[in-house]
């Protein structure tokens, strides 16, 4: 039982301590989104984060539907950043935060007026590198998504273990996308979480 105890306490008390260098720990405390060194990531598994953080470059076109703490992670490390969100409060209360990021734009769309379609409708001429759902009706998301990824464009399903899920992956898969799924722990929570990456495999921006 001593030994038990001493193997628990070390996950929260050695410095080297997983919960410790992820920032886990620190974010529980402070039910703030946030990674080791206190600044903002990606809601998402931190083993995730850490394997896109090193793969992401000013290069990289980033459209997400769903505004949160990743729009200003991801907007410091690629070129342009465009965030399609349905809650007008929530646009308006977070949209300053990103005052210093020209590269950076938030776009408001009501759920059933094109919030779904929004890059395919208004943005046609553009094609996007990484493209993150994280919003309202995912699936729905994923699926118009497809026509505005770039050759080598990658996208990211956040809570992906949901069941209801499945179809919009299964979209990806039959037209030839591998998914690479991480499963762990993200900023705040107790419960295990789950991010799939879905990309073509040997043509891809993330290299793999």
């Amino acid at each position: 039982m001593y030994r038990q105890v001493k193997l628990l306490l070390g996950l929260f008390l050695v410095k080297q301590s997983y919960l410790r260098t992820t920032g886990y720990i620190k974010s529980f405390r402070s039910r703030k989104i946030q990674g080791a060194d206190g600044a903002t990531v990606p809601w998402l598994t931190y083993s995730f984060v850490s394997f896109l953080e090193e793969r992401l470059h000013d290069q990289l076109h980033f459209a997400e539907f769903g505004f949160g703490a990743s729009t200003r992670f991801f907007a410091s490390k690629v070129c342009t950043t465009i965030s399609i969100e349905s809650s007008k409060d929530w646009c308006n209360r977070v949209e300053s935060m990103l005052s210093d990021l020209p590269n950076a734009e938030v776009v408001y769309r009501q759920v059933d007026e094109g919030y779904t379609t929004y890059l395919t409708d208004h943005r046609s001429d553009m094609k996007y590198d990484v493209i993150v759902v994280d919003g309202r009706k995912r699936v729905e998301c994923m699926i118009n998504a497809y026509a505005a990824l770039s050759p080598a464009g990658v996208v990211i399903i956040d809570d992906s273990a949901r069941g209801r899920y499945a179809e919009g992956i299964a979209y990806y898969t039959a037209r030839g996308f591998s998914a690479l799924h991480f499963r762990g722990l993200a900023p705040m929570d107790l419960t295990e979480h789950s991010t799939t990456l879905l990309y073509r495999s040997g043509s891809n921006c993330v290299s793999i």
